[in-house]
């Protein structure tokens, strides 16, 4: 059996890789080896240790917390988006929360165009977007109340985060219909002054969930 080349330290785990495409393609490559059974239906992303999975370098700290079916609608709900609560679960789609905390002294910029959700099976998933959201969703007044909801909490585009402040939204996946024990978020698009930071993982550990 093949091991593992993550390195993990405290909560979090990264790996630092060429930057672009080809660190992206390494990740997807290396990451069936940490793969054991797997995990078919429902599941559950756990950090190794502690709440959040976390990245922190140089006053930049990002962590990010998978947030299940209750903990998603109650987080929507809590935003007045009720109607978008419940078209998760239509759409069979899971949640991860995302928070980016500046603490530089430079402008933080974060891109959803380079995040991708590593299944484990040598499968990447993007972020689900507006385009996809609106032509998912039937037509019609509610299609446009949850298009309008979607747009203000989720990283749907680049943001910049400037100095002393801090970023908070939430990512859409489509749910795989298996993944591996190991799984992972891959922040490919990460700024701080301009300067592009070597390419993070997020590592989280999948376990089962009783249907």
């Amino acid at each position: 059996m093949r091991r593992c080349p993550i390195k993990e330290s405290g909560v979090f785990t990264a790996w630092s890789l060429n930057r672009g495409l080809a660190g992206l393609l390494l990740l997807a490559v290396f990451l069936p080896c940490c793969v054991s059974s797997g995990v078919s239906g429902p599941f559950a992303l756990v950090p190794s240790e502690g709440g959040h999975a976390r990245f922190s370098e140089e006053g930049l700290t990002v962590s990010a917390r998978h947030l299940g079916e209750d903990d998603s609608a109650k987080y929507l709900e809590g935003k007045g988006f009720v109607s978008l609560s419940g078209d998760l679960k239509k759409l069979e789609l899971f949640v991860i929360f995302l928070e980016v905390i500046n603490q530089t002294g430079k402008e933080t910029i974060i891109d959803p165009g380079g995040i991708r959700f590593l299944t484990g099976y040598g499968l990447t998933l993007s972020p689900r977007n507006y385009a996809h959201l609106y032509s998912d969703l039937p037509p019609g007044p509610a299609r446009e109340e949850v298009l309008k909801g979607f747009h203000r909490i989720s990283l749907s585009r680049m943001e910049i985060i400037p100095p002393g402040a801090s970023l908070e939204r939430i990512l859409f996946f489509s749910r795989p219909e298996k993944v591996g024990d190991q799984t992972g978020l891959f922040l490919g698009s990460l700024y701080v002054g301009g300067k592009s930071l070597d390419n993070v993982l997020l590592s989280f550990k999948a376990v089962p969930l009783e249907e």
